[in-house]
């Protein structure tokens, strides 16, 4: 089976389980902790791709890292996850299930790039700024991106507002490389 399709399957059917249980909104939360936790960790992946380390010790493993910080539910559908071998797609799981409640709750994903770090009160109005463009409620993440030399590059699903300094610079030298010059002597 596709990876994709593996971590988009898992993650609907706990969407699906938490909207019918009502707490979406505390399984996002464990959610988003478990991603944060597959990406920080150092040796997560590890634990998650050893083919040496079997279903049980991993099951005490991840109930040890994650017991009292997500419930019950979350829990349970790990060690639903790992009995099924299926570990490795957490980090797809957790995105995809992500991905179900913004749309289910009618919220566009952007990401905020510049070139240097920017203050949370500008970010806010970039953020007011683009739900009015849009229309819909924004979740906004923001980056810093050296190589851009200034401005800023705003992603909306599959739209991009490019205001970077090195774009245009890259225009500029395509313009200038497509040119014919003539030579006068």
């Amino acid at each position: 089976m596709n990876q994709s399709k593996i971590g988009v399957r898992y993650a609907k059917a706990l969407f699906e389980l938490a909207k019918e249980k009502k707490v979406l909104a505390e399984t996002r939360k464990d959610m988003d902790f478990i991603k944060a936790v597959s990406e920080e960790v150092e040796g997560f992946r590890f634990l998650v791709e050893s083919p040496v380390i079997d279903t049980k010790k991993k099951l005490e493993i991840f109930a040890a890292m994650f017991k009292g910080n997500i419930s019950k539910l979350s829990q349970s559908f790990l060690d639903l996850v790992i009995k099924n071998k299926r570990e490795t797609y957490i980090a797809d799981i957790t995105r995809n299930f992500v991905d179900f409640v913004r749309k289910d709750q009618g919220v566009k994903s952007a990401s905020f790039a510049t070139a240097v770090e920017i203050d949370n009160k500008l970010l806010e109005e970039v953020k007011q700024i683009t739900e009015s463009y849009f229309k819909t409620r924004i979740e906004l993440t923001s980056d810093v991106n050296p190589d851009l030399i200034g401005g800023f590059i705003l992603r909306v699903d599959d739209k991009q507002f490019d205001s970077s300094v090195s774009s245009k610079l890259n225009k500029i030298k395509a313009q200038l490389v497509s040119t014919d010059f003539e030579i006068k002597y």
